[in-house]
């Protein structure tokens, strides 16, 4: 994998930092400080990233974004595996789901790779000068990303209209590993009041890293 020097440094500052504040066998991280994150695909380094949750205006917010898409993956393999636990992140402490990249993040953009991403998927981005990802469109991505048919995707915009049940609950049960997506699907198309059942299924914070590429 390699690394933009500007954007490694900031990173590896955070982890530094990190280090400090949270020996091992010490205190554990709150949601909001600052978390540097490493993901690997069969010993190769595919995606590091700084996250926090931002409790005042209830926003996730990145400090670093680094992704690598080895052609040994079928996609956007390190993107997607970013993407997708930095959407489950949000949802997991209470976000609106809005992303925001700081200005270390490309200058503020919306980073290139999940820009190229968003596209395979036709997705459009509207705020990428910005450094911002809606509610609307993380949501979006998310129910993409997660792999659910034309089908089902159309269920979850009826079903969760009303607010009974949201569509980040709906990905979550499938990447905590609570439930597999063939079974959301079953529900989804085949049950009389699915928002009724999927609301009261649960996930379990602690297996949301568990989701697959």
């Amino acid at each position: 994998m390699k690394y933009d020097d500007a954007s490694f440094k900031i990173y590896k500052e955070h982890v530094d930092q990190f280090d400090k504040l949270f020996p091992k066998g010490g205190k554990k991280p709150e949601p909001t400080d600052w978390r540097p994150m490493v993901f690997k695909l069969d010993g190769e380094t595919v995606a590091l990233f700084v996250i926090r949750y931002q409790p005042n205006e209830r926003i996730t917010e990145i400090d670093s974004f680094i992704t690598n898409d080895p052609p040994t993956f079928e996609g956007y393999s390190g993107t997607k595996m970013a993407a997708l636990f930095i959407l489950c992140d949000a949802y997991r402490y209470g976000s609106t789901m809005e992303i925001r990249f700081t200005k270390n993040v490309e200058d503020g953009w919306v980073p290139l790779t999940l820009i190229a991403m968003a596209d395979a998927l036709e997705i459009e981005l509207e705020n990428i000068g910005e450094g911002i990802i809606t509610p609307k469109e993380s949501r979006m991505l998310f129910i993409a990303l997660t792999g659910f048919s034309v089908e089902a995707t159309n269920k979850i915009n009826e079903i969760t209209i009303n607010g009974l049940v949201s569509p980040e609950h709906i990905c979550c049960l499938i990447h905590s590993n609570s439930y597999s997506l063939e079974k959301i699907e079953e529900i989804l198309l085949t049950e009389e009041n699915p928002g009724l059942i999927l609301k009261d299924l649960k996930c379990q914070p602690s297996d949301y890293l568990k989701f697959n590429i």
